[in-house]
């Protein structure tokens, strides 16, 4: 009697120890709480074709889904949104091989466009989910981890757990297939490319799948909160991928890599068609373009760093000073002040000479402000006690008197 009490009040001990784990794991039915449209071409079929080798497309038109088939199991890298499952399935039996086979899940980064089927296909085929560790976290969490979204961004699909967190230079095998890891951060903080050789017909391709330097709206380069050293990392990544040479290159996107320009449904198989390594030099230089255009903006939150004023400032305040009517100079560079020896001023004008000088002074006035408002303070001491008039600099008549005689005739 004592037995049948315990053993029933075990079992809802455990149970309810049990109920906040299962409900908290990754995997798990979750709901989702950031319901997001898709664009037309993120859902649009495309059929699915052998890009080299081993390496297969199966993704939609714009959302690349690759398949790299071993005899030991294949691997599965990206997906596309939330209720892509069912069409990746049916596009990887489209190039003969088996769904269930997929032993294998990677991710170029953790958005959503290209993370959110993975929890129901690693429900139906039992693979392995591997991820960065900078975005384990965001595809844990189901995309509600983001630096754009420093409080959460909310649950936007349903989370996965990560079975294994990749590092810079880690190795993926499976079978006689071996992916580097390249951890190329700024599009997201865990944003990976992957680098392998494929050999086919004798040959061997060095094949990139890189996660581009691409900036999401609402992205601030310049810093972000939730990203602070987001400047760094995109700096980074643009200068490694730019040493890069690969035969062969693909990307997260298929517009990013210019798929539809290579390879139109219905063309014979042919690698050499993806062997690109000046459109490769020219994505890269043109996501590097994008980022110095926007590298001076910085995001909410984030300090400015104080710099020294521009000169164009200077020559507008100057601008603004100089008298109603004045006339200006068209170099930024001002002739030097006129001093009280010049001709037309104020000593030694005679004549006609005289009758100019009131206006000759305020012009000398006037010159003399706006050489001390564009100068720096230093060059404008400088120039200003420098050149004042000195008794040793006075002029000297050219016909001295001669002691006690009658001017010289001229």
């Amino acid at each position: 009697m004592r037995l049948n009490v315990i053993l029933p009040a075990a079992a809802l001990v455990l149970a309810a120890i049990a109920a906040p784990a299962l409900a908290q794991s990754p995997g798990a039915a979750t709901a989702i709480t950031v319901h997001l449209k898709p664009r037309p071409h993120y859902v649009r079929p495309f059929e699915p074709f052998r890009i080299v080798g081993n390496v297969y497309y199966v993704g939609t038109y714009d959302l690349a889904v690759y398949l790299i088939t071993t005899p030991q199991g294949h691997m599965l890298i990206n997906t596309g949104i939330n209720d892509s499952a069912p069409v990746i399935k049916e596009n990887v039996e489209k190039v003969s091989f088996e769904f269930s086979a997929i032993k294998l899940l990677l991710a170029t980064h953790g958005h959503w466009d290209h993370v959110g089927a993975f929890s129901e296909i690693k429900r139906m085929t039992g693979a392995k989910m591997l991820m960065h560790e900078d975005d384990a976290g965001m595809l844990e969490s189901g995309g509600s981890e983001d630096y754009r979204y420093p409080q959460g961004r909310g649950v936007v699909y349903e989370p996965v757990k990560v079975d294994r967190r990749l590092r810079e230079g880690d190795t993926v095998r499976l079978g006689d297939m071996e992916l580097t890891v390249l951890h190329h951060p700024g599009h997201t903080l865990g944003s990976t490319s992957f680098s392998f050789t494929v050999r086919d017909a004798g040959r061997d391709y060095n094949v990139l799948l890189a996660n581009m330097a691409s900036i999401n709206p609402g992205v601030t380069v310049g810093g972000m909160p939730g990203f602070t050293d987001i400047t760094a990392a995109y700096t980074s990544t643009l200068a490694r991928q730019k040493q890069m040479r690969p035969d062969i290159w693909l990307a997260s996107h298929a517009a990013q890599f210019n798929m539809h320009a290579k390879h139109k449904p219905g063309d014979p198989y042919d690698p050499s068609r993806f062997i690109d390594p000046d459109g490769y030099s020219a994505k890269v230089a043109h996501y590097g373009k994008l980022f110095r255009e926007r590298a001076h903006a910085r995001g909410p939150g984030v300090p400015s760093v104080r710099r020294p004023p521009h000169r164009a400032l200077e020559v507008r305040t100057a601008i603004r000073a100089w008298p109603r009517g004045g006339r200006r100079s068209p170099s930024l560079r001002e002739p030097r002040p006129r001093n009280e020896h010049s001709a037309g001023t104020l000593q030694g004008a005679t004549g006609s000479d005289a009758a100019r000088t009131p206006s000759g002074a305020k012009r000398q006035r006037h010159r003399h402000r706006r050489a001390q408002i564009i100068t720096p303070r230093r060059a404008r001491s400088k120039r200003v006690h420098d050149r004042s008039p000195s008794p040793s600099r006075a002029p000297r008549d050219r016909h001295p008197r001669r002691p006690g005689g009658p001017p010289p005739t001229r």
